[in-house]
């Protein structure tokens, strides 16, 4: 494990801003004043579909990653595992809105989303790692590191003034037990398939020689 491999380090980020944000005194909760920047709004739209946020990155990076690829069969299988864990993230997501919007004094939605949307960035990191794009590499870690830091920048603010400090490290520790697993179980399946394509490789290596 190297901590500052873009799917830990988010991961390490995100925990550190929740607590600095949730350990500091402050009058929380306090009712909003303001619009969120991409967490809630008002009317809670925003709220509803936030794990749609990540998805042109994602789908972006799918096109980028498809051109002039040499390994276009393994490319399907990540896409694939990637959005099945993009979906089962979103909607494990939904279901937890729908169980604890009436509790959010006791239990953060703003924490759980965020840590949804951390945890689909992660499989972003971790392709963008194992599988680079052939073109617009540096265009696609500067989305995913914007989306980051905005996120980062939100749940700051969530953790510091609208959720008590146990609505706050409570939704902290079930998003990243449940979000962050389907990140592990993401990260595993492609590693696992790099190393066959690096089995591959070796095989055929040892077949030209000979």
């Amino acid at each position: 494990m190297n901590p500052f491999q873009g799917e830990y380090l988010s991961w390490i980020l995100f925990v550190a801003v929740v607590c600095i944000g949730a350990g500091l005194p402050s009058d929380r909760p306090v009712k909003p004043h303001h619009t969120y920047l991409i967490l809630a709004d008002d009317d809670g739209m925003i709220r509803g579909v936030g794990t749609l946020l990540p998805l042109p990155i994602i789908l972006l990076r799918i096109c980028l990653s498809a051109k002039g690829c040499q390994y276009q069969e393994l490319e399907k299988v990540y896409a694939q595992e990637e959005l099945l864990c993009y979906g089962g993230i979103s909607a494990l997501r939904i279901a937890l809105f729908l169980a604890t919007c009436e509790y959010h004094y006791y239990f953060s939605e703003h924490i759980v989303l965020a840590s949804a949307l951390v945890a689909i960035l992660s499989l972003e990191f971790v392709l963008l790692r194992a599988a680079p794009c052939r073109r617009g590499a540096w265009l696609m870690y500067g989305l995913v590191w914007a989306l980051l830091l905005a996120v980062l920048v939100e749940v700051y603010e969530t953790a510091f003034h609208y959720h008590t400090r146990q609505a706050t490290f409570l939704a902290l520790c079930v998003g990243v037990l449940l979000f962050g697993s389907i990140g592990r179980y993401f990260r595993r399946k492609v590693e696992q398939a790099e190393k066959e394509k690096h089995e591959r490789c070796e095989r055929l290596e040892g077949y030209n020689r000979i």
